[in-house]
């Protein structure tokens, strides 16, 4: 391959890692760290579906059913003690979408599990909303459980869409509850909803991704 395709490569998928504005899933432990850190995650999917694919996709109108690739930074702040643990996150999932993350922890360390809710600014016409369900089965292992709900229109008004997904993933954590990098796995079902030109059409689909979580303290 040439020096001339390999950059066409990486700017293309710089352009799509910016277009995308949704990394579907946030994969982190169910055991609330005390104290503060950066954040990022990078996750891709597999082809989702035609409907599913042009939600997700920058200026695409037909034969969007491609990989979506997503991109988001963070700050997150934890509070655990002997009576409570709560965890708290602000970012953006690149390049438009700023959100913000809420997470309760309800059983001790001996169990950890917990529920949570994510809200995305609908910037740009597009907002994106989770509930999520966190546990760690075992020290290396957490399951995270979540139903995506997003929706919204394109900038000249005539197409609006709706997506809905219940996702289930499943994440290495080589530190136990403290990993500062969790490679992770996902999969559900969607159905997307989409209204263009006074024509309504929907579709049920699979979703399958892979996502990588690092966290810097």
């Amino acid at each position: 391959m040439t020096a001339r395709a390999v950059a066409r490569a990486a700017a293309t998928l710089s352009l799509s890692l910016l277009a995308s504005c949704t990394t579907f899933v946030s994969v982190r432990p169910a055991q609330v760290s005390h104290g503060s850190s950066l954040l990022l995650q990078a996750s891709a999917t597999a082809p989702p579906g035609e409907l599913a694919g042009w939600m997700w996709s920058f200026d695409c109108a037909e034969g969007c059913n491609h990989g979506i690739p997503g991109l988001e930074i963070g700050y997150g702040r934890g509070i655990s003690d002997s009576t409570r643990a709560w965890y708290v996150e602000g970012g953006a999932a690149l390049p438009v979408t700023p959100y913000l993350e809420v997470y309760r922890q309800v059983g001790d360390r001996s169990r950890p599990r917990g529920f949570g809710v994510r809200v995305g600014a609908p910037v740009a016409g597009w907002g994106e909303y989770r509930a999520f369900y966190r546990t760690d089965p075992r020290p290396n292992l957490t399951a995270n459980t979540h139903l995506v709900v997003a929706s919204g229109h394109s900038p000249n008004g005539e197409s609006s869409a709706t997506f809905i997904a219940l996702i289930q993933s499943f994440g290495r954590m080589s530190n136990g509850a403290t990993s500062g990098f969790i490679p992770s796995f996902s999969f559900g079902v969607t159905h997307t909803l989409r209204n263009r030109y006074g024509e309504q059409e929907s579709a049920l689909g699979l979703l399958a991704l892979v996502s990588v979580f690092a966290r810097s303290r």
